[in-house]
């Protein structure tokens, strides 16, 4: 019994040598592996599949009523191609009423240009002439000149009145010059009486009557004549006061002219600009595609319905440009991601064991976090080129894709000790 005993003791000593000798062996080996064999580090970063010219949108910048949509989801376009239209009786009657008011303008600056120059005709510009048959310039053209007639013809006869005035004057100086002719000789004539009245007067010849009565006939026929000068002088004073009249009426007119050019430039100036900007208008109502692709994302689908300015209608994914993965680096890992830096990435869409993966290699990191505004998580972006290498691969724009960006190679024993160690130094450090 005992011999039995001493039997499945040795046998047990000898399966627990054996049992240490080979844990002893598989920790050496494993340790012997960890530390000299080494991996390759990698920053995984998610992100999508895009274009590397970028989506295009189309948008308006006034928005408006829509009139027509051209395409569809999914259609091949051509840059310039019209995708859609809006309606255009709101620009094209602003545009009409611009340039209505433009030819009014044009018209009344050719009219003051008359006026000012003494011209007995308006020479209209000859663009305006060459649309003289149109209804409403015509009519404009006809207003200016019956303008142009009537501001005469009543300047004209302004100036006709004071013609007359001028003329009456002129003939009531003549009547009193005559008058005053008359006058000199009843006057030469009073004074001779009134010398002999004195020299007889003084031989007593005559009574002193005789003498007053000639010296107040004298001083009547002064005082008569004195006053045909003052009348004289009177009516050419109106004369000369009329003829300056008749030279503030020109200058009048001149003023006003210069004053209405000037308005007149200063409006042509704006509903030049006015013009400019409803032609503009007019022609932006044909929504075009700016470059080539495909429409995606339509989102106007009621004739009649209305847009806003800068509002969204649809995307334009170029079709023939360059795919590369827009990929999101965590703020822990971009001191590990760097320009130029190798990659290879992965997509979930395609089945893993018949698609390779492919290499790339980073192009640019954004210079700053960036805050999704869904979730508010902060990350950098990196563009990274795709190398196909010959490989046939369906990629579309917005694929996900999974990229691997190597880092710097690490034994397996620092991936195993790392958490450790991180955590002993902060411990350490820990107040």
């Amino acid at each position: 019994m005992s011999s039995e005993r001493s039997r499945l003791l040795a046998r047990s000593i000898r399966s627990n040598l054996l049992l240490a000798t080979a844990a002893l062996a598989l920790l050496t080996t494993g340790g012997g592996v960890a530390a000299t064999v080494e991996i390759s580090g990698a920053v995984i970063a998610g992100g999508t599949v895009v274009v590397n010219s970028e989506v295009k949108k189309v948008q308006h910048p006034a928005g408006g009523t829509v009139a027509e949509i051209l395409v569809s989801n999914g259609q091949r376009v051509r840059a310039g191609d019209v995708v859609a239209r809006l309606d255009a009786t709101v620009a094209a009657a602003n545009l009409a009423i611009v340039s209505n008011s433009l030819d009014e303008l044009v018209a009344k600056r050719a009219r003051l240009l008359a006026e000012r120059d003494g011209q007995a005709t308006i020479t209209f510009d000859a663009e305006l002439l060459g649309r003289s048959q149109d209804e409403g310039v015509q009519h404009i053209l006809t207003n200016e000149t019956r303008a142009f007639a009537l501001r005469r013809e009543a300047r004209e006869g302004q100036k006709a009145q004071l013609q007359e005035r001028i003329v009456q004057l002129s003939e009531q100086v003549t009547g009193l010059e005559e008058q005053a002719t008359a006058m000199d000789v009843q006057v030469d004539l009073a004074r001779k009486d009134l010398a002999l009245a004195q020299k007889m007067w003084t031989q007593k010849l005559v009574q002193y009557s005789r003498l007053n009565t000639a010296q107040r006939e004298k001083a009547d026929l002064d005082g008569e004549l004195a006053g045909i000068r003052a009348s004289i002088a009177q009516a050419k004073a109106r004369i000369s006061e009329t003829n300056l009249e008749i030279f503030q009426i020109d200058q009048q007119l001149r003023g006003d002219v210069a004053k209405e050019l000037n308005d007149v430039s200063s409006s042509l100036s704006e509903l030049k600009e006015r013009k400019v900007a409803a032609e503009d208008q007019l022609r932006r109502l044909d929504i075009r595609a700016p470059q080539d692709g495909t429409i995606h994302q339509l989102s106007i689908h009621t004739i009649g319905g209305v847009i806003l300015a800068q509002e969204t209608l649809m995307l334009i994914v170029p079709q023939s440009d360059l795919l590369v993965a827009d990929v999101r680096i965590s703020p822990q890992d971009i001191d590990q991601v760097h320009m130029g830096q190798s990659a290879f990435l992965r997509f979930s869409a395609f089945n893993q064991r018949l698609t390779p993966e492919l290499k790339g290699t980073v192009e640019r990191i954004s210079p700053d976090l960036i805050v999704d505004p869904q979730s508010r998580a902060a990350y950098y972006e990196a563009r990274l080129t795709l190398e196909h290498d010959g490989k046939d691969l369906a990629l579309k724009p917005g694929m996900p894709v999974e990229a691997f960006l190597r880092t710097t190679d690490r034994t397996v024993g620092s991936y195993l000790t790392k958490p450790f160690t991180d955590f002993f130094s902060k411990a350490f450090r820990s107040e």
